[in-house]
């Protein structure tokens, strides 16, 4: 029940009855900025909408970068991963996509 009350905190849902709804505004699409102030709170979810939303780019650009996709992928992940430990210490970022594409570069080329 309190990990219930947690999240009925957290998304300002509403009861019905006994049932927790969200928010309408919660089940539309959001944008790279929400998601990343999302993610600096520790939101697993916005985090896991971030990755579906950029894996296979980020993959297909890394695998140019490399030449093979399984060292491709090692870097994506690696760069998620890392995200998602220092999200407490990102920084002001003004485009989720461009700071991808840098980290997997700027890992890409270290792998080299």
């Amino acid at each position: 029940m309190k990990k219930i009350l947690n999240l009925y905190n957290q998304c300002g849902g509403f009861w019905y009855g006994r049932h927790l709804c969200l928010k309408f505004s919660d089940l539309l699409p959001m944008d790279d900025m929400r998601l990343l102030d999302r993610i600096k709170d520790g939101d697993s979810y916005a985090f896991d909408m971030l990755v579906r939303r950029y894996y296979v780019a980020m993959t297909s650009f890394s695998r140019r970068l490399l030449g093979n996709s399984a060292g491709a992928e090692d870097v994506v992940q690696d760069v998620f991963a890392s995200m998602w430990m220092s999200r407490k210490n990102m920084g002001s970022i003004a485009s989720v996509r461009n700071y991808l594409y840098v980290s997997v570069r700027n890992k890409a080329v270290n792998r080299l």
